[in-house]
């Protein structure tokens, strides 16, 4: 039986990648998502038929162009449907639809939007954070029904999934600002962001990881409201926190008075409701120009897809997923390095990998 479940999600997963395909193109090109499908190419945008877009065959039946234009199709196009059906399928086949037919639909539509960031990635090694913020309570959904209709699959609590949410924020938040103050050459950043902003995660960090999660928080009220109180941000600047949330870290690990790994862990937790807080004020406000911002180490949209993968996950399943995504990231890192000289690979691919392995392998339990 699981197999007619991972056969006929196959399938409906390759139907589905036609309109993932569509997102991809689309959306970072703020086309309209409405209408027909037509051939990509600027010169020809001739309206496909229904024998042009059979998922998974059209592409060799059509012998990779355009019925029309006679231009090479992107074989993106062929790997989204076979990448989608597969996902679908391997959902089919861990989550049976008639047993668990609420987990598995929404499985299914979060690996969906997971394979239209990951591969937008890909293409413009970018992802709009905001779009990526949506998934979030998605995660956290699936993890609350799943536990209350299915207690067979030992989905892990609503409490936990908020607390690996931060964790997996956190730790990629600070990892970005560690990276983005090495590339300043330790300088502070130009444009801190008012009245909350990465300056504000740092400090969240080095208290929470002190004293503890509440006064972590706490500091990033006082913090926000500071700058709003003074109109302008009061810089604490990184050269301070940054070594500061080192130093309290080895410190841990020799002085009593602290419990490791208890203040590791206070200190992404502390970093990831700043940085979720972050996200939900600039959600609701329009951006800078890109140029305008200091370098960054990780996107954005990085850090809310590992939040999405604690929340989705859970704390046993974001470990478990975060070492599928190191393990595949350094691989196919290498790989590029060597074959096709990339120096820069986009993260959410190998994150999205990490999520769909971890859930499809019952690894959150």
């Amino acid at each position: 039986m699981p197999y007619i479940h991972a056969v006929l999600f196959f399938v409906l997963g390759a139907l589905v990648s036609g309109w993932l395909n569509r997102l991809i193109f689309r959306l970072p090109r703020g086309l309209a998502l409405n209408g027909p499908s037509h051939c990509m190419h600027e010169s020809c945008k001739h309206p496909l038929s229904l024998n042009e877009q059979l998922p998974l065959v059209s592409y060799f039946t059509l012998d990779r162009k355009c019925a029309h234009c006679q231009k090479r199709i992107a074989p993106r196009y062929f790997w989204v449907e076979l990448i989608t059906a597969l996902g679908f399928a391997a959902v089919g086949y861990a989550f049976p639809i008639t047993l668990y037919p609420v987990v598995t639909l929404l499985s299914c539509l979060i690996v969906a939007t997971l394979v239209v960031f990951a591969v937008i990635d890909f293409e413009t090694r970018t992802i709009e954070f905001k779009q990526v913020l949506l998934l979030v309570p998605l995660g956290l959904l699936t993890v609350c029904l799943g536990g209350v209709l299915y207690p067979a699959l030992h989905f892990p609590s609503v409490l936990n999934a908020l607390q690996a949410m931060c964790l997996g924020a956190g730790g990629f938040v600070l990892a970005n600002n560690y990276g983005s103050w090495v590339m300043r050459a330790f300088k502070e950043p130009r444009f801190p962001e008012h009245p909350i902003g990465f300056m504000t995660v740092n400090v969240a960090a080095v208290v929470g990881a002190a004293f503890g999660v509440w006064w972590g928080a706490g500091a990033v009220v006082l913090l926000v409201a500071l700058n709003l109180i003074f109109k302008r941000v009061v810089r604490i600047p990184d050269f301070l926190t940054l070594p500061a949330l080192l130093v309290v870290v080895v410190l841990s690990l020799e002085n009593n008075y602290f419990t490791h790994p208890q203040t590791v862990l206070n200190a992404l937790t502390s970093a990831g409701i700043a940085v979720l807080a972050q996200a939900l004020y600039w959600s609701t406000r329009e951006l800078i120009d890109d140029d305008q911002f200091d370098p960054i180490a990780v996107g954005f949209g990085d850090v809310m897809l590992a939040a999405v993968m604690g929340a989705f996950l859970g704390i046993t399943g974001l470990w478990k997923g975060m070492i599928v995504m190191a393990v595949t990231g350094i691989f196919f890192g290498l790989l590029s390095r060597v074959v096709f000289k990339e120096k820069q690979l986009p993260l959410a691919p190998f994150i999205t990998c990490g999520i769909v392995v971890a859930l499809v392998m019952h690894w959150y339990v």
